[in-house]
């Protein structure tokens, strides 16, 4: 076994007890040698720690150095200067990702994510359609891909009721879609159907979808629910 496989297999055991153990561990190892794999996992630890510019200003040195997964260093500097909101540099390293594997699923789905930060709603549905094109995803990933487009149309573009067969089917692919129910509970609360909305967002907690905008609008369809019947 290489010495850099013997280093992953120990970080990421550290990195799933304790962030800060994986981070010493990273700078220990970097002692004897400024090894370029090493620099990246480092800024993997610093990305888990939320220090998304150390992060990306390490990965570019262990870039420079010549790591040996390209793919990895610039699908996690991507990440990190998006966090930063740095989209055009992000938006950059993700294309390096998609140099070397072209219909990487992680690489698109932030670039979508950058085109919708950019107000280029249209841009970032014609990139999904490609890929959905493409018939290289699974159901899984083709449910959420359905998703992240209705949901460009539902809350960029106005287009509600196309949104919504997009939610619909999406679920037909992938009953665990999380993001799905999350659309169909903003549709459903758009039109005034509380009840659905509820069982909607109702369902994206029980997929662990625990993000704000599902436990307000499901607030929100509560109180609207307890209008109506009053």
């Amino acid at each position: 076994m290489q010495f850099i496989d013997v280093f992953k297999a120990k970080y990421e055991q550290l990195m799933e007890d304790d962030i800060d153990a994986g981070l010493k561990y990273c700078i220990d190892s970097l002692e004897d040698s400024e090894n370029a794999d090493i620099l990246v996992y480092l800024g993997d630890a610093l990305m888990a720690n939320e220090d998304f510019e150390e992060a990306s200003q390490t990965i570019s040195r262990g870039i420079e150095l010549n790591c040996t997964n390209k793919v990895f260093a610039y699908s996690l500097k991507g990440e990190a200067l998006f966090y930063l909101e740095k989209y055009t540099e992000s938006r950059s390293a993700f294309k390096e990702v998609i140099k070397n594997k072209e219909n990487s699923f992680f690489a698109i789905v932030y670039i979508v994510d950058i085109d919708i930060a950019e107000g280029k709603y249209l841009d970032g549905i014609n990139r999904i359609n490609i890929i959905l094109n493409s018939k290289t995803l699974n159901n899984k990933d083709t449910a959420f891909m359905e998703t992240k487009k209705g949901w460009i149309m539902f809350k960029y573009l106005e287009k509600q009721e196309e949104a919504f067969i997009l939610f619909k089917e999406s679920l037909n692919k992938d009953r665990d879609c999380g993001t799905a129910y999350i659309g169909l509970g903003s549709y459903y609360l758009y039109k005034e159907e509380y009840i659905e909305a509820i069982n909607s967002y109702e369902k994206a907690l029980e997929l662990d979808e625990g993000y704000d905008i599902v436990y307000k609008g499901l607030e929100t369809a509560k109180e609207k629910a307890n209008g109506k019947r009053g």
